[in-house]
């Protein structure tokens, strides 16, 4: 028996409408599907939602599944396609204010860093995600931090330890 004939009798009988074959093809794969999502996405809630996607799909698509590789491959390649996609659709987009959103207009012009937005938003695209949030992160913060230093900001008084209430584990 070749790896592709794995499952073949469950497969067609998915092909049938079986709701129970489909059933059990999705307690075979959901938890290793599952896995490969939340490791891409990492977001419980996205992975999940992306599962469900996923064996929909699954179901919808199986007269195109040809036994040329396992069914579970075929599951994994659409598990990752959708999750390439949903990756995609959550990258950010810079758009550029105009004068009149600039709070900072009497703040001193600084010379160009290695930092700026131009430089960042052209490193975006060839950025992991996580790479790119943190690029975004680390502009705002410096952003703020410029801003907020024209304004003076007392810091409170220190709390006295005996004094303050137990922080909750």
């Amino acid at each position: 028996m070749e790896a592709s004939d794995t499952h073949r009798d469950l497969i067609e009988q998915c092909r049938l409408g079986r709701r129970d074959a489909q059933f059990k093809l999705y307690r075979l794969y959901s938890r290793a599907m599952y896995n490969t999502i939340l490791r891409m996405v990492q977001n419980t809630h996205d992975a999940e939602d992306l599962l469900q996607s996923v064996f929909v799909e699954v179901f919808g698509k199986l007269d195109s599944f040809r036994y040329e590789s396992t069914i579970g491959a075929w599951i994994k390649r659409i598990a990752i396609n959708k999750c390439i996609n949903f990756l995609k659709s959550r990258r950010l987009t810079f758009t550029e204010l105009g004068q009149q959103h600039d709070r900072a207009d009497d703040a001193p012009q600084e010379s160009e860093s290695p930092h700026s937005i131009a430089r960042i938003q052209q490193a975006m695209p060839s950025c992991p995600m996580d790479t790119a949030s943190f690029l975004v992160f680390t502009q705002w913060k410096a952003t703020i931090t410029r801003k907020s230093a024209k304004y003076s900001v007392s810091p409170r008084p220190p709390q006295n330890r005996s004094t303050a209430a137990p922080r909750p584990n």
